[in-house]
């Protein structure tokens, strides 16, 4: 995206456009054009790039260069990553001409994927006016970011209409770049669900200080833009990614959006995800001293909730109350009263109400699906025809079933529970008896959905997967395979690029694990699409509320039936487009 000139000392004006106009594949076609005008009475400008060289990145192809619409010749040569398009011979701008125009025109193939991970900069020697443009490209609701040498650019600097935008002179000299980025995320620009609820505007949360232990996804953004919307102060909220599911484009946007208190570990184990949990705790425990305020929790799997109580029980008086997201976080913190801990704050039990159960577990069926669907395209595997079995039959687990078959599938069900069983038989699904039948049978692709806090798969049900078993998992976390027993029963194991990894048993048999284990939905995507979920952060912010102006009582506290079916009604309103 550079272009260097030497300096002449000569009176001239020069104005540059870079325009992007992307077609249906992702691809583009750049047209730079260069406009030099003389203002000159006796001295002809040379227009010389002989020696110094237009770069575009490697991907660029098909170039073309007209001065006042006529060919110029030009040589290109390949540097590393960078295609260099010299002009053979130096061109003239006469005296007293107003305008010549050059122009470079080129295809630039996955200009589409390129745009949101790549800085586009443009350097000159001398003065210039340098315009950026992109037609085809945003949906019109679509979320960005645009920063100009890292300063973010507010709607008044650039011009956006439909799906184009444009970012006019800017000024550019040998002191001064002008270094674009442009960040387009997966989400709209507003969820109809949250923003009935978190609107009007409010200062419910400016005395909480909030710890976030989240999937970083799109949606994220807009659950801390409600908060915020609602009096949370930035300085006051840390933020703690869950390594499998943190998206860098998140992670990215939240930086943009200058939070900074963000933990992004990117696994469980170097160093152990609970470092990460204990650090933000001392963290908001510091602020809570120093404040006065009140700490408030969201989190999506039982971290912050069972080591407050186990090693941080004599501050528990900091704390105003939790939510929990996921049941293997009510699990968790349900475990602590077993091992005689009681609860001493107030726990939101999202995680079991009905309106989760119920709307989200076919969207999670149809993402895990999906994701299946896609890694194993890369393989050039197909699902239909082919022998699958799973373990676990409730929500998600029997609308993952009736999807695969819908799909020409041959699906084998397996469940704990006879109930569970005798339903999938009632539905016409091929039924295994025993959990044996899964892991030794003909299937070729196994589904793990039991959501079970104890992994299903260990060593036996391992040491009898057949070869090339493929195995996806539908739970939270790694659950459904005991990595430990899996590591001592491999003899080697090998990462596969947006596969997932590639186990060679004892046994001889090879089993490749998509996602290696981690939950099949969240890999390479965003599971479930943002509309589609959006009562999840709208139950979640519900229940903040709850927790910040109700005086709860310590323990799991469920949500009420009432907000459950209001939150329902409002989302399937606005959701089928009923309402405005």
């Amino acid at each position: 995206m550079n272009i260097t000139q030497r300096p002449l000392g000569i009176s001239r004006e020069i104005t540059v456009t870079d325009h992007f106009s992307i077609d249906h594949s992702g691809d583009a076609i750049l047209t730079r054009k260069i406009l030099y005008s003389n203002r000159s009475e006796s001295t002809a400008i040379p227009i010389d790039l002989s020696d110094s060289p237009i770069n575009f990145f490697f991907d660029c192809s098909d170039f073309f260069v007209q001065l006042n619409d006529e060919s110029v010749s030009y040589t290109l040569k390949k540097d590393g990553f960078t295609t260099k398009l010299y002009i053979q011979k130096p061109q003239f701008l006469l005296a007293a001409q107003n305008v010549s125009s050059l122009t470079i025109g080129c295809k630039w193939k996955a200009f589409k994927e390129l745009i949101t991970s790549n800085n586009f900069t443009f350097s000159y020697h001398e003065r210039a006016s340098y315009t950026f443009s992109i037609e085809n490209l945003i949906p019109e609701d679509m979320t960005f970011f645009v920063r100009l040498n890292e300063v973010r650019l507010s709607n008044d600097q650039y011009e956006r209409e439909n799906d184009s935008l444009k970012i006019p002179n800017i000024p550019v000299d040998k002191n001064n770049d002008a270094n674009l980025r442009i960040l387009i995320l997966s989400t709209i620009e507003y969820l109809p669900t949250l923003l009935q609820f978190s609107t009007p505007p409010s200062a419910l949360f400016s005395k909480c200080i909030i710890i976030f232990v989240q999937h970083l996804l799109s949606d994220f953004l807009h659950l801390i833009k409600a908060f915020e919307k609602n009096g949370a102060n930035k300085d006051a909220v840390l933020i703690v990614g869950i390594p499998y599911s943190t998206k860098s484009k998140t992670v990215e946007a939240l930086r943009i959006l200058e939070y900074p208190n963000i933990e992004t570990p990117s696994d469980y184990e170097s160093p152990p995800f609970d470092d990460f949990v204990r650090k933000t705790i001392e963290k908001a425990l510091f602020m809570s001293e120093a404040t006065g305020n009140k700490i408030l929790v969201i989190e999506d799997g039982g971290y912050v909730v069972p080591l407050l109580h186990r090693e941080y029980i004599n501050r528990c008086q900091s704390f105003i109350g939790a939510v929990e997201q996921t049941a293997n976080g009510i699990w968790r913190d349900r475990d602590l009263e077993t091992n005689g801990i009681h609860l001493k704050i107030p726990v939101m039990n999202v995680a079991e109400s009905k309106l989760k159960d119920t709307l989200e577990s076919p969207l999670i069926g149809d993402a895990v699906f999906k994701s299946i669907q896609d890694v194993l395209g890369k393989r050039g595997i197909g699902v239909r025809g082919k022998e699958v079995a799973l373990n676990g039959y409730g929500r998600t687990g029997s609308h993952i079933a009736k999807t695969f078959t819908h799909a020409g599938a041959h699906v084998t069900v397996y469940d704990k529970d006879p109930i569970k069983r005798n339903a999938a038989r009632s539905e016409g699904f091929a039924i295994a008896e025993d959990l044996r039948d899964i892991v030794s049978g003909n299937a070729k692709i196994i589904v793990g959905a039991t959501g079970q806090k104890n992994p299903w798969l260990s060593t036996d049900e391992i040491l009898k997967l057949g070869h090339n078993v493929y195995f996806a998992s539908a739970s939270s976390k790694r659950l459904e395979i005991n990595h430990q027993e899996l590591k001592k029963l491999t003899k080697k194991k090998t990462h596969l690029t947006g596969v997932g990894a590639k186990y060679e048993l004892l046994t001889n048999n090879i089993v490749i694990l998509l996602a290696d284990g981690y939950p099949i939905n969240f890999f390479e995507g965003e599971s479930v699409p943002d509309i589609e979920i959006g009562f999840i952060p709208t139950l979640l912010f519900e229940s903040a509320k709850l927790v910040v102006t109700e005086s709860l009582g310590p323990g799991i506290v469920e949500v009420p039936t009432d907000l459950q079916e209001k939150i329902a009604y409002i989302h399937g309103e606005l959701c089928q487009g009923r309402t405005t």
